[in-house]
């Protein structure tokens, strides 16, 4: 089953920082793909927890994310790639 739609201010922010890494840093596809996939999830997470924005995140609930994704069992090293 297919994740549901992010809503458009975190798709159009998504949109708009992956287009400045494709163009200013000239990423690769795969790269933009992976970052693409754990933004979105980040998003979601914060959608959850009444976020409207990636404007409307603030430390805690970013504390927060980062904490679940560790008791999720996700390695360190991914949790930090994941900031």
């Amino acid at each position: 089953m297919a994740a549901e739609p992010l809503p458009a201010p975190y798709r159009a922010a998504l949109a708009d920082f992956l287009e400045a890494l494709r163009v200013e840093a000239g990423l690769s596809r795969a790269t933009l793909q992976a970052y693409r996939r754990d933004i979105a999830a980040a998003a979601r997470f914060f959608v959850e927890r009444g976020a409207r924005g990636f404007s409307a995140v603030d430390p805690d609930l970013l504390v927060a994310y980062l904490t679940a994704r560790r008791d999720a069992g996700d390695a360190e090293a991914s949790v930090d790639g994941g900031l």
